[in-house]
């Protein structure tokens, strides 16, 4: 389970992309699935993957879990950071969804696509 100890995560290191060679001991279950897309924000003091579970984490520069976001229904594919503090995710169910860091909640859904979002 995902604690305090867990596994660094720096931009040199790089992050573990498949349950291949992990110690799943390090890694929160939510983690495990299939990590579709992750990046930096634009200062580098955060990270965001996305993932085929529908996951959407935020991290920290030590590789601890910030924030866990929900909403999309089926996996999420793609993230972009607008700034600092805002980033868009897009899934497989079509949806864009813009984020806010410190409210933890998306402030806008965009839901006019009819296919999914790569």
């Amino acid at each position: 389970m995902l604690n305090e100890d867990s596994m660094p995560l720096s931009k040199k290191e790089g992050l573990p992309i498949s349950g291949e060679g992990l110690d799943k001991d390090l890694i929160s279950p939510v983690d495990i699935d299939s990590i579709f897309d992750c990046k930096w924000n634009k200062d580098g003091s955060a990270l965001v993957t996305v993932s085929e579970k529908n996951n959407v984490i935020l991290w920290n520069t030590e590789g601890k879990l910030r924030a866990s976001y929900q909403g999309h229904t089926d996996p999420v594919t793609t993230i972009d950071w607008k700034n600092n503090n805002m980033f868009a995710t897009g899934s497989q169910d079509g949806i864009i969804k813009i984020w806010d860091v410190q409210s933890s909640s998306a402030q806008k859904t965009l839901s006019s696509h009819e296919s999914n979002i790569k």
